[in-house]
């Protein structure tokens, strides 16, 4: 071997030491080398196993898509992981309300049974059936269920409509008695009565309704069943199927009115015939139109009149007031608003053909 002070300047050891010395300085750096790789490669690996860890608490706390355990579930009826929507079952929308099937109405159950309960239905029970009120109509009447189901205004409807009827009509009473009103407070109410049946049943039979019965598979029953709600509601709905709604509503409505005013008319007469018999002075002979004329002309107005009109009205707030106004305090005045003026129309249409078939 070379004198190492030719290698490394100003080194006097002899070749032996100098060669061992030599070996030594050469070999640290390799075992340096060795060592940091050993520490770099165990450091990756570490990672790796904090990572896989992490991937699997994360799976089981229930994240990706869903709501950490520390909160109630929500009642939806999509979930997913990684953001992805998953359809949720009615089982899983019960279990995660702590209900069991068993507390469902009994078409409500048969439908879960046979697979035929969607998951937004049954979410919109559990809501309906959250507030005391409307769970005891609902479960009372299913009629009244189904159209909360349909319809989810159905409720705001009803009482707006209500109230337009009532005040509108005892303004009228009002106006047409003046001094006389409270000496013929049993006609008043026996008109008002009428009024709130006739508003009652129009936005019955015009709102959009969801049923778990099973569907007739033949004959005239399973038309009926699948005619819409309202000429123009929003659905796949054939063109004979709108103009079928048309006229069995006109139908319904036909027999409703004709029944109410028979009953609400009849009322009317015999208090004006019990007045005059009490006190012929302030009877003043009033007069009313037969029972039956009054009835028919009333129950073929509603037919046409009050059918095309809440036809529209239906068709205006499920196509435009739905889609295009979100806030619900204005949603309910513009709804109040066009139901008045619907109202209003109505009112005045009727007078003028009360007076032309000669009622008035």
């Amino acid at each position: 071997m070379a004198d190492l002070s030719a290698i490394v300047p100003g080194c006097s050891l002899p070749d032996a030491a100098a060669h061992s010395r030599f070996r030594d300085l050469t070999a640290q750096p390799r075992v340096v080398l060795k060592h940091l790789h050993t520490r770099i490669s165990k450091a990756i690996d570490h990672a790796r196993h904090n990572r896989v860890k992490c991937q699997a608490a994360t799976l089981d706390s229930g994240s990706g898509g869903r709501e950490p355990p520390s909160q109630p579930p929500a009642l939806t009826s999509e979930r997913g992981p990684e953001g992805e929507d998953e359809p949720v079952t009615p089982e899983a929308l019960l279990k995660e309300a702590g209900l069991d099937a068993g507390q469902l109405p009994k078409d409500m159950q048969e439908a879960l049974r046979n697979g035929q309960l969607a998951a937004k239905d049954l979410e919109a029970w559990l809501r309906i059936s959250g507030t005391p009120v409307l769970n005891w109509i609902c479960r009372v009447s299913a009629g009244f269920r189904n159209r909360m189901l349909g319809n989810p205004q159905f409720v705001m409807v009803l009482i707006i409509e209500q109230a337009i009827g009532i005040s509108a009509k005892l303004a009228a009473e009002v106006d047409s008695r003046k001094d006389r009103f409270w000496k013929e407070i049993p006609m008043v109410a026996s008109d008002l009565a009428l009024e709130i049946f006739g508003d009652f049943i129009v936005v019955w039979i015009l709102s959009p309704k969801k049923t778990f019965a099973q569907v007739p598979k033949q004959g005239l029953s399973r038309a009926i069943d699948g005619l819409p709600g309202h000429v123009l509601q929003v659905g796949s709905y054939s063109p004979a199927q709108r103009v079928g709604c048309l006229f069995y509503k006109a139908v319904l409505f036909f027999i409703s009115a004709f029944g109410a005013s028979v009953l609400g008319h009849s009322l009317a007469k015999f208090a004006v015939a019990q007045q005059q018999k009490s006190h012929p002075a302030e009877a003043g002979g009033k007069q009313l139109a037969p029972v039956w004329d009054n009835s028919l002309g009333w129950g073929s107005f509603v037919a046409v009149s009050t059918n095309l009109r809440y036809q529209t009205v239906g068709a205006i707030e499920e196509r435009v007031f739905e889609r295009f106004i979100s806030n619900p305090q204005l949603k309910s005045l513009v709804i109040f608003l066009t139901r008045f003026g619907n109202t209003f129309v109505g009112g005045a249409q009727w007078i003028q053909y009360a007076k032309a078939i000669g009622l008035q």
